[in-house]
Parts: C-alpha cells; sequence; structure tokens
C-alpha cells in the first residue's frame, strides 16, 4: 500500500502539471508575453528557420479510439465525469469510513477498485506499449500523407433537406431575389464599371517564424522516449516540407525535455547522417524534467516524508493571495493551529507504515504503475531505487521485461550523456539556452519539501545543478559563490536564494522568480527568439535587459531581479492563528 500511496501523490502533482500542457494544446499559439526591453527585436534574421515547440505532460488521453463511433471516445486522463462519478459514489463512501476509523483494511478494499476502475485504461501493457484503442487525438500531419505530399481534402456530399410545400416555396422566392439581384448588378457595372481586382498570388505561401509562430508538437505523454523521439523526427520532417526550410529550432517545455533530449541523442549526438544531424540549429530548455522531478522519484523511490507545515505552506500558495481565498487559508490555518493537520498527516503516516503491498500491487501495476513516460521524469540518482521499489521481484522483472528496457534505455543512455550531448552541440556552434524557475514551495510529501521549486520541479534539477536556499530562507547573508567561473563574474542572486555558479553551464541558464510551471513559458518570448536566432551564442552577461536573474512584474512581464533591502523570512515566522503553536504545542 505504501507504493500505491507514492504514486498517487505523484501522480497529483504529474496532474498539477497537465494545466500548461492541456491549456496550451487547445492552441496552436499560445500568447506571448513580451519582456519589457529596448531591445529591437525586429532585427533578428527569423527567415527561413520555423521554431518547433515540444510541450510538456498531460494530453487528453481517450479510450474507445478503435472503432469508427466517436460517441464511445471516453477521456480517462483527466477521467471524464461519466468514468469518474460513478467510482466516486461506489468506493469514497468506504474509503473515508476507513479513513476516520482507521480501518485500513477497509481502505485498502476501496482505494485499489477505484484506481482500477478509473485509470486502468491509461495504463499501458507490460511491454511498455499503449493499450489497443487509447490514446490522444491530434494532428500532427500539417496536412501531409505518410510520404508528405499533400493531403486531398475529402469532398464532403452536401446534404440534401427533405422538400416540403414550404421549402418550395421558399426555393421559388430566394431564385427570383437572384435574378433581380444580378440584372441590378449588370446595370450598374455598364454605368460605372469597377476597377478588376488583382488576383491573390496563389502559389506563394507566406511562413512567419519565431517562437511566436512556432510549430506545436503534440504527443501522448505515456509513451516511451525512444517511440516520442521517433515521432519528432517525422514531425520535424514534416515542418522542413511545409516551411521548404532546411533546419528548424527546437523549445522543451517540463516533460518535453525528455523527449528532446532522446531525439538528440539519436537524430545528432549518435547519428552518423550529416544531413539529419544539421536539422536544428538551436535548442531552449524550459523548467526541464529530463533531470527528474523530485515529487515524483521521490515518492515511487520509496523517499516519503509528510508534515504538517509544509502541507499548510502549500495549500497557501496553491490558494494564492487574493481576498476571495484569504479567508479560506486562515481558516486552513486555525485548523493547524489546533492540531488538526497533524492528526490527518498521523493518519497517512501510519497507513504508510504499514505492509499491504500484496493486496494492492495489482492494482498499482495495472495503472499508473507501468507508464514508461511517467518513469521518464526519474531523476537519475533515485531511478534504480524506483526500479526496485516498483518491479523487486523476479516475477515483476520477467512480465515487465519489455517496459523495463524502455525505462532502462532513456536512463542508461539518455540521462547518462545529456552533459555530452550539450557540449557536442555548442561545440559545433549550435545556441542553447537553458531557464529555470524559482520562488515556490513543493509538493509536500517528499524527503525534503523545503526544496525550491516552480511548485512543480525543483529549481536545482531545472538549472541542471544551481545551489538554492529553501523556499522560504536565503542562502546566507554572508554566502560566498561556491564555484570561480570562468568567466570571473557573481552568478549568485541579489535576493540569496540562488547560487547559479553550480550549474552545469552558469553562463547559459537563466532563472525566473515568481513564475509558477504552469504557462510560465510565455513570458520568455524575447529571450528565447534572441537564444534561438542569434549569429553566436549569447549568455547572461551580454542583455542588461535580460540578465542571469529576472522576476515577475505584477504578472505582466519580467525585469531584471533588484534586491530592496529585505530576504524571506522562514515560513512560520509569518503565520497568525499557528503562532499559538510555539514550542512545539499542537494545540491551545
Amino acid at each position: 500500500m505504501k507504493r500505491v500511496i507514492a504514486v498517487l501523490l505523484s501522480v497529483s502533482l504529474l496532474l498539477g502539471m497537465t494545466v500548461i500542457s492541456t491549456a496550451a494544446a487547445e492552441t496552436d499559439s499560445p500568447e506571448i508575453i513580451y519582456t519589457q526591453s529596448e531591445l529591437d527585436w525586429r532585427e533578428l534574421n527569423m527567415e527561413d528557420v520555423p521554431v518547433v515547440e515540444v510541450p510538456g505532460f498531460g494530453e487528453t488521453i481517450y479510450r474507445g479510439l478503435d472503432t469508427e463511433d466517436e460517441s464511445d471516445d471516453t477521456t480517462v486522463f483527466g477521467p471524464s465525469m461519466d468514468v469518474l462519478l460513478p467510482a466516486i459514489f461506489k468506493y469514497v463512501p468506504g474509503f473515508l469510513l476507513g479513513v476516520l476509523t482507521r480501518n485500513y483494511d477497509l481502505v485498502d478494499d476501496n482505494l485499489g477498485p477505484f484506481l482500477l476502475d478509473v485509470f486502468s485504461d491509461v495504463s499501458c501493457n507490460p511491454d511498455g506499449t499503449m493499450k489497443e484503442g487509447t490514446g490522444g487525438k491530434y494532428d500532427n500531419s500539417l496536412g501531409l500523407d505518410e510520404n508528405l505530399e499533400p493531403i486531398e481534402p475529402e469532398e464532403e456530399e452536401p446534404e440534401s433537406p427533405e422538400e416540403n410545400f414550404l421549402s418550395k416555396i421558399s426555393g421559388f422566392f430566394n431564385q427570383m431575389k437572384d435574378k433581380i439581384n444580378g440584372f441590378f448588378e449588370m446595370i450598374g457595372n455598364i454605368i460605372a464599371p469597377e476597377e478588376p481586382e488583382t488576383p491573390p498570388a496563389e502559389d506563394v505561401v507566406e511562413h512567419t517564424y519565431g517562437y511566436r509562430n512556432s510549430y506545436y508538437f503534440r504527443f501522448d505523454w505515456r509513451k516511451d522516449m525512444h517511440t516520442l523521439a521517433g515521432e519528432l523526427h517525422e514531425y520535424i520532417r514534416r515542418v522542413k516540407k511545409v516551411t521548404g526550410s532546411d533546419k528548424v529550432a527546437i523549445t522543451a517545455f517540463s516533460q518535453g525535455n525528455c523527449v528532446v533530449m532522446t531525439y538528440l541523442y539519436e537524430y545528432y549526438y549518435t547519428e552518423t547522417d550529416p544531413e539529419i544531424r544539421d536539422d536544428i540549429t538551436s535548442v531552449v530548455f524550459i523548467c526541464g524534467a529530463m533531470n527528474g522531478v523530485a515529487a515524483c522519484a521521490d515518492p515511487i523511490s520509496g523517499n516519503i516524508g509528510i508534515d504538517s507545515l509544509s502541507l499548510l505552506r502549500f495549500l497557501k500558495t496553491a490558494l494564492g493571495e487574493n481576498s476571495a481565498t484569504l479567508g479560506l487559508y486562515y481558516m486552513l490555518e486555525m485548523l493547524y493551529a489546533v492540531g488538526l493537520f497533524d492528526w490527518l498527516v498521523d493518519i497517512v503516516n501510519e497507513y504508510l507504515a504499514t505492509n499491504l503491498d500484496a493486496a494492492v500491487d495489482p492494482y498499482l501495476l495495472e495503472t499508473f504503475g507501468a507508464i514508461p513516460g511517467f518513469f521518464a521524469m526519474m531523476s537519475p540518482e533515485r531511478y534504480k531505487e524506483a526500479e526496485e521499489f516498483l518491479y523487486g521481484t523476479p516475477e515483476r522483472q520477467e512480465k515487465y521485461a519489455g517496459l523495463l528496457e524502455k525505462n532502462r534505455y532513456y536512463h542508461d543512455e539518455v540521462q547518462a550523456n545529456m552533459s555530452n550531448i550539450i557540449d557536442s552541440f555548442m561545440a559545433e556552434g549550435k545556441n542553447v539556452g537553458i531557464i529555470a524557475e524559482y520562488g515556490y514551495p513543493m509538493a509536500p510529501f517528499t524527503s525534503d519539501n523545503d526544496r525550491m521549486s516552480d511548485f512543480s520541479i525543483c529549481t536545482t534539477d531545472e538549472s541542471f545543478g544551481a545551489t538554492c536556499s529553501d523556499v522560504d530562507g536565503i542562502l546566507g547573508l554572508d554566502y560566498k559563490q561556491a564555484e570561480t567561473c570562468e568567466c570571473g563574474k557573481n552568478h549568485v542572486s541579489v535576493d540569496l536564494q540562488i547560487d547559479a555558479s553550480t550549474c552545469l553551464y552558469p553562463d547559459i541558464t537563466w532563472f525566473g522568480k515568481g513564475l509558477k510551471h504552469d504557462a510560465s513559458s510565455r513570458f520568455w518570448g524575447n529571450l528565447i527568439d534572441l537564444i534561438l536566432y542569434s549569429d553566436e551564442q549569447i549568455s547572461v552577461w551580454d542583455y542588461e535587459d535580460l540578465p542571469q536573474f529576472m522576476e515577475n512584474c505584477n504578472n505582466e512581464y519580467l525585469v531584471p531581479l533588484t534586491n530592496d533591502g529585505t530576504f524571506e523570512v522562514p515560513f512560520e515566522s509569518t503565520l497568525i492563528f499557528g503562532k499559538f503553536r510555539a514550542n512545539g504545542n499542537t494545540s491551545f
């Protein structure tokens, strides 16, 4: 059961990450908020290099796609009400009764079947392939067939409306009206002939480029990274065909970074065909999951830790600080002050300590436990623990051998060579940028709930190794930069929360404070275009308007980070009702 809770906690985080993916999937041209800057971005030469945008986790998954009748297509991620409500009414009352009475057998009897009823069609086959009839509804064809030839639109047969006496009378009058209008139009042209209009040049197809006009690659996030890299390669071929371009630039967001890293490994780093290797001119990694998502990797590898203070801090951030939600937050703080949060956390921790794996593991491995895309977001440090945690028995090793092979390929080949891929890419004069964000707590159920994040992924992981303070603390008033960089400059943020000198690539890694994971990439339009289209690699020192550390200004644009003389303080110091818990007391 501990393993089931671990995955449920991880999935709750991933559901939060879905916001950006599903929102972006609704439109191929998301609104870009360009940084307030005096630079003339129109001077960038964007001609002939389109941008392919690879988004993150969260494409809607359907079942019933193997039939021609669309009426049986049902969303299973996120689950539709047709799927969710029956399961809620059937299992949630028993689950809650089990929690309140601490009858964990009753909890097991309801939690496992609930997972199976709602999410079984989201899971994959034991070999890591998708279940038949499940997938996303999206079209990456760009109007081309498998041979990259234009697809002829199907001619729809016009519907013949049923004729009756009234429709015949209406048709007669419509015909008379058209003839009368045509007669007067002819007379008008004789009296005052119009200049003929210049017909449009139908053979000329204009394409616009840049991040604002990127080509949006959609994918089934459950698939293994090797398969998705192949699909991305085909999509890039289509973009080149429809634009007539020889090359493309790439931006990757969240889980999309795992896909892009695998693509670069297979079609650049290990590729010998020079034409394929030279497809990509530049790449920007935004809020990347390629180094793992701690809120997934920790729980699923058994490193779970839940405490009431972290839970309260997380809820405060999730609710926001507007007038409509502050009242609700202070009610929660009062519950924390009287010890109710501790009561809830004690129940969860007690439940985690029980050993009911044999009863519930079948449910887990038939839902979220067997998804290759899920394991792509394991950190290199946690991967082996996670595999042992879920697939540690000889029977499971044998049953899920195909899936494990796919997981290990990404971990052993792609993750192990990420720095080599980037080094090689830059050595050939191709531009690279890395963007990370910070200022928010992470989901409060890991081995270290104080880590800095963008509310989904830890800032250290997004930035390839930045040293970060606790989310509500500082590195220290007398903190000194940890590494001496070749540039000889200071990589410590003025708010004393980030030391970028320990990043793998400190001079090409930018940070945005106060940006959440959901849709934050739209704030980086100027910087992304500058990285993608500059004649040579730019660094964090090249533009005063785009320094290494930026901050969200009124949710309108980014400005350089400045220090007003104050620093972050521990969250417990900000509590009002929670101060009644002084000296470790858990109640009034």
